[in-house]
């Protein structure tokens, strides 16, 4: 399991507006994650009175932690302000159940519970990952905002929330979207008519809004939005929501002619318009253009959207109604170097910043050290090293502004390294890895451990999760290694370890260090062959060797075959849905044994023949040639391990894995390869008696110097 959620409440400092960390009252604790994600993360006060806390399934997917009312994964949580839970809350004691507090007891029902007993904090459940909840503000007289559920497989929505949806289950991981679970075809929740379907039409809330991936890869990611407030903006914007996978922002306008609920897919009721495309430097991660929150706030007499980005600088941008044609100017800031020595001349150019409208344009040049030009070219002289923050404002003779922004190193910055994890390092899943590296002033000087902190991320396709928060100190030992999030993550994933070293003069240098997990791949077949299989919940066509981690406990399901039955798997385990934790040492695999159905003798023949280890899994014994092959470390020296690497943690329905071990270690990660089904007529013959086989709108986009922060997501 992985980390666990908490609600705190603190006081702030009337002062400073700081929050005294000293104050922190635990209010709930919730249950163990079953990984480092999904965590939900709204908290929200509601009319009210009382406060909305949302969590997610804690990577548990479709283990179905969300429909179980015993744990609050998956969940709005409806709390008092002192962590309490409301009597009139829909599964209390006063409502007919056998209601139980769970957010002192980890997050779970104690131990002393009633029989049938649920937790009393939850509100409604049936949710994946609902990163955002958004308070309407236009509804008055009861509790009423939006869900901004991140999908899995196929779909994002958004779905209303509040007063009216008391106890309500929003389906999964049944349903995401408007469908069953990966599919855009089977979506009974809107035909009240479908066979044996009446239950669920009736039985789970159907999302307002939906949408599908773009792509497998990176699919979609709904987060943060906004209910536009009356009078701000034109009519016409209501709601506004960003999607931090597709770094947009969209207007969701009602479309009620273009619904279609007996198409396949559905098609809702709302379209979205672009609003604002998300923008970063070009030498930029993806995620410094990726949307995390956004909320209408002041500026000047009215109010503008404030939208938050992950990146670690200019994150928080500012985008207002201007209700003018006129368009704001653009501000460049250019400069040769932005690493200079104290006493040198710098030389800035602002004349790169233009207008559309042609109009004449007025500089204000803030150097970061108190010193400031309204030239469009300035020279200027640091004296002192360090850090600073350079500022461009340009305005328009119509009175609009916009900012740009560099940051200078004037001095020698510190000098750095990394030495554990020692390049080329791998990780096994449950690792505990250490992170110590060593700094030096420009005079040679060490640096203490203090001056040094270090960053994690967790890469994942394209986009990253934080590992690990940027944390002072030398020699830290991470979470527990992580296991990949889901089937196709096991190629495209790893850690990226950042090491910083600031020296007395605030000048900072980083060094950086990409660890790669151990890889072993595992040979998934059936009998017959070209039957599906669930690997990590991602559907396979057998034969295929998948790619994965070592010592990752891997999930395989079969799910019922129309004109067969399951019989055993290889190593003899029984259950349909099955665990193996994934070993550094050599076997071919595992098959799954179908029988055909009425076949009374084929089961018990099955298992006495994988008792025998007669079934076989049917892979080549060579690695895919299609795919780069990587070179195994024997065993990680960086980081301490309470067993030797011989003594792995066992399930009792464990097997060992095939490893890849020829070539050399590169970023680009395997790729699972299609297999062609062998010929089994031979073997089947003895299960089938048959002898049968199976095969422009007026918005301004302003950068807000303000204040600079760091915002963290909490999905995918």
């Amino acid at each position: 399991f992985g980390p666990r959620n908490r609600l705190s409440r603190f006081v702030m400092d009337p002062d400073t507006l700081q929050i005294m960390d000293e104050t922190e009252e635990i209010l709930l604790e919730g249950a163990p994650t079953h990984k480092f994600y999904h965590n939900g993360g709204a908290v929200k006060f509601g009319n009210d009175g009382k406060l909305y806390v949302t969590t997610g399934d804690g990577g548990g997917d479709r283990l179905g932690t969300s429909q179980d009312l015993t744990n609050l994964h998956g969940v709005v949580m409806r709390l008092n302000d002192d962590g309490t839970v409301p009597d009139d809350n829909p599964f209390t004691t006063q409502r007919g159940y056998n209601g139980v507090p769970c957010g002192q007891t980890n997050g779970q029902l104690p131990s002393d519970a009633p029989q049938n007993a649920v937790c009393s904090e939850i509100f409604a459940y049936g949710l994946r990952n609902p990163f955002r909840i958004v308070m309407d503000p236009t509804v008055t007289n009861k509790t009423h905002f939006l869900i901004n559920d991140v999908g899995g497989a196929v779909w994002e929505d958004i779905s209303e929330g509040g007063t009216d949806f008391a106890g309500m289950n929003y389906g999964w991981p049944m349903y995401e979207g408007p469908c069953r679970f990966g599919s855009t075809t089977e979506c009974p929740l809107y035909d009240a008519n479908a066979d044996s379907s009446i239950e669920e039409y009736e039985r789970f809330v159907k999302p307002l809004y939906y949408y599908e991936h773009r792509s497998e890869r990176e699919g979609g990611c709904v987060s943060g939005g906004a209910f536009v407030p009356p009078g701000v903006w034109p009519a016409e914007y209501k709601y506004v929501y960003g999607d931090f996978i597709f770094q947009e922002i969209y207007n969701l306008v009602e479309a009620p002619e273009a619904e279609c609920t007996t198409c396949m897919p559905p098609v809702p009721a709302f379209v979205n318009d672009t609003l604002y495309t998300s923008i970063k430097e070009e030498d930029q991660h993806e995620n410094f253009a990726r949307i995390v929150d956004m909320f209408f706030g002041p500026y000047k007499d009215t109010q503008a959207l404030y939208v938050f980005k992950m990146g670690g600088s200019d994150n928080i941008w500012r985008i207002r109604y201007t209700g003018s044609v006129n368009v704001p100017p653009v501000a460049n800031i250019v400069v040769e170097d932005t690493r200079v020595d104290v006493g040198q001349i710098v030389a800035f150019n602002g004349s790169q910043s233009y207008d559309v409208d042609d109009a004449t344009l007025a500089y204000q040049w803030d150097f970061g050290d108190g010193d400031f030009s309204q030239e469009a070219n300035p020279i200027h002289v640091y004296e002192s090293p360090g850090q600073y923050t350079v500022r461009l404002s340009v305005r328009d003779s119509a009175g609009q502004i916009q900012a740009d922004s560099v940051v200078l190193m004037v001095g020698t910055p510190p000098t750095l390294n990394i030495t554990s994890p020692p390049e080329g390092a791998e990780f096994f899943v449950g690792e505990i890895i250490v992170v110590s590296g060593v700094g030096f002033n420009s005079t040679g000087g060490a640096l203490d451990d203090m001056h040094i902190s270090w960053e994690v991320r967790k890469h994942h396709a394209d986009h990253w999760h934080p590992f690990l928060d940027q944390t002072n100190g030398n020699n830290l030992q991470l979470s527990s290694a992580p296991e990949p999030e889901d089937y196709l993550a096991a190629t495209n994933s790893y850690l990226e370890i950042i090491m910083y070293a600031t020296d007395d003069t605030g000048l900072t240098s980083t060094a950086v260090r990409n660890v790669y997990p151990r890889l072993v791949q595992v040979c998934v077949d059936s009998e017959p062959q070209g039957l599906e299989v669930y690997v990590d919940e991602y559907p396979i066509v057998t034969p295929k060797r998948i790619t994965s981690w070592v010592n990752h406990n891997l999930r395989l399901r079969v799910p019922s075959v129309e004109g067969y039955n399951f019989s055993a798997w290889s190593d003899s385990v029984v259950a349909q849905d099955r665990k193996i934790r994934l070993q550094p040492n050599n076997n071919p695999g595992l098959l799954a044994a179908f029988c055909t159905a009425g076949n009374s003798t084929c089961i018990s023949e099955a298992e006495a023949r994988a008792s025998e280890s007669l079934l076989v899994a049917r892979c080549p014994s060579e690695a895919p040639s299609a795919a780069p092959s990587m070179v195994l470390s024997s065993s990680p020296s960086y980081a301490p391990s309470e067993e030797p690497e011989e003594e792995w943690p066992l399930d009792e329905d464990e097997v060992d894995v095939f490893i890849s071990s020829d070539g050399e270690p590169i970023p680009d990660r395997p790729h699972d390869e299609e297999l062609p089904p062998v010929d089994n007529e031979n073997i089947w013959g003895r299960f089938d008696e048959d002898g049968a086989t199976t095969a422009g709108f007026p918005l301004t986009v302003v950068a807000c110097i303000l204040a600079l922060a760091t915002f963290y997501p909490l999905f995918l």
